[in-house]
């Protein structure tokens, strides 16, 4: 009976990961801006990045993270999700 966590997020949503706190602060504000629903998150062991936060996104919204990402000049590492195994594997690349 062993204690499992479920991971941050269901099959309709991803993590996006930044490089710093202060670039996923950043995106914060334009996702508001463009109506992206977004939850932060802790950043999940198993994703590599200087920064300790996440953007807990739905799938559909991911191509529009990619564009104002690129468009604001901001950092982002990728967008994650589970892996059947439970690992995380890189979805998308910015």
């Amino acid at each position: 009976m062993g204690s499992e966590k479920k991971p941050p997020v269901n099959d309709n949503q991803a993590v996006a990961v930044f490089d710093t706190t202060h670039e996923t602060l950043k995106a914060e504000r334009f996702f508001r801006q463009n109506k992206i629903p977004f939850k932060p998150i802790v950043k999940p062991r198993g994703i590599e990045s200087q920064c300790g936060m996440a953007e807990r996104i739905e799938k559909p919204d991911a191509d529009q993270v990619i564009s104002l990402s690129r468009e604001n000049h901001l950092n982002l590492l990728g967008i994650y999700t589970v892996g059947l195994e439970g690992q995380w594997d890189l979805w998308k690349s910015p």
